[in-house]
């Protein structure tokens, strides 16, 4: 097998245990996968983003070693952030709507 073989092989696989249940689990496997990113100064990538991506999107990720799973407590955060944003927007939202726009009238002949 070439490089691209071998890499293709490593990804389907690594989807494979990504969308593995573990065995007794009654919930169905989850359409996106949690991922953090590693550093790399080379590159240019910042370490630590958190991020939701779909499965094959993941598995090509971990197999490129860019990204990992994420950990229980970087998902905690990331929700917490999201669940933030979500409100600062929902805000911004109230906020324009609300937003009175006083314009003035010309007047003709002096009145």
């Amino acid at each position: 097998m070439n490089e691209r073989q071998l890499f293709h092989k490593a990804v389907r696989e690594m989807r494979l245990e990504l969308g593995a249940v573990p065995a007794g689990a009654f919930e169905p496997p989850r359409s996106c996968v949690m991922l953090t990113s590693i550093e790399n100064r080379s590159s240019g990538l910042k370490g630590g983003v958190a991020m939701q991506v779909g499965k094959r999107c993941a598995a090509e990720l971990i197999v490129k070693g860019t990204h990992r799973l994420s950990t229980p407590e970087e998902i905690e955060a990331y929700d917490a952030d999201q669940v933030d944003r979500r409100r600062a927007a929902r805000d911004a939202d109230n906020l324009a709507a609300r937003r009175i726009v006083v314009t003035q009238t010309e007047r003709k002949n002096g009145q």
